[in-house]
């Protein structure tokens, strides 16, 4: 080894040895500096971001009401129809004496149908309105005994069209699904009326009222595309374990404005 070659060897040596501090230090001031660089930057864009750039919470979705209006187009396409069947009438629905009665059976062939077709829904800030049209109609059997002569006789009646209305209302996150009710109103006075005619016991009439089969509640959650779960297997090497990361809404908040329901929810993670 040259003498110039060994003091190159040395003088290495001895930056090398002084400067490793220095590099580190002079690492964390560059680190911290970036540090504070991001946050300022974070601060910025936040202040000079729209609302609709501005997250609260871990997960925020836009549920846009066209998809929800062209499901309904498609479920009220045939109609919809909310149906009563079986109504039971206790006891003679008339009687003559001397003449005979007349009584409804059997139960399951008395039968209420309101068909809701053209549903459309009428979005406003925090609730969700839809409009239809409708047409119901009834139909029964009526026993009788005339004369000590049994029979039946089917009758039957419909009412033009009415114009229900209802309400679309969402309840709390569950399982990443987001739960729903859709209720409908109509006057509780309106009513089918069947008549029909029974001989020597007269006329025949019956009223079924529309409202209360109207009261008929569809439920249903509506997914939010989130999952529920994930699983990581671990590789042989690193000991094959196998991990299920379960995921929850917490702190979820929904609301309905005149586009879209909006939810917004932070995400708890178990592990098992």
């Amino acid at each position: 080894m040259s003498v110039r070659a060994a003091a190159a060897i040395g003088i290495i040596g001895l930056l090398s040895g002084g400067c490793t501090a220095i590099a580190v230090s002079d690492l964390d001031r560059r680190i911290a500096e970036r540090k504070a660089e991001i946050r300022q930057l974070t601060t910025d864009v936040l202040a000079a971001a729209p609302p609709a750039f501005r997250t609260t919470r871990d997960v925020e979705i836009e549920l846009r009401y066209r998809p929800l209006q062209a499901w309904l187009s498609s479920v009220s396409s045939p109609p919809l129809v909310i149906a009563a069947d079986g109504v039971k009438a206790a006891g003679d629905v008339v009687y003559q004496g001397g003449v005979g009665k007349a009584w409804l059976e059997p139960a399951h062939d008395t039968r209420v149908r309101l068909a809701i077709r053209d549903l459309v829904l009428t979005p406003q800030a925090g609730a969700l309105m839809w409009t239809a049209s409708a047409q119901a109609n009834a139909e029964t059997r009526v026993r009788t005994y005339i004369f000590n002569v049994g029979s039946n006789v089917h009758c039957s009646g419909a009412l033009p069209t009415v114009q229900p209305r209802g309400s679309f209302s969402v309840g709390q996150v569950q399982a990443m699904k987001l739960p729903y009710t859709m209720r409908f109103s109509i006057p509780g006075e309106l009513q089918v009326s069947v008549r029909c005619g029974l001989g020597q016991l007269g006329s025949f009439g019956l009223g079924f009222p529309i409202g209360k089969i109207a009261d008929s509640v569809s439920t249903g959650s509506i997914d939010l595309g989130i999952e529920t779960a994930a699983r990581i297997q671990l590789p042989a090497e690193a000991g094959g374990r196998l991990y299920v990361f379960r995921f929850s809404a917490q702190d979820a908040v929904v609301s309905m404005t005149d586009r879209a329901l909006a939810v917004e929810t932070n995400v708890g993670v178990a592990v098992e």
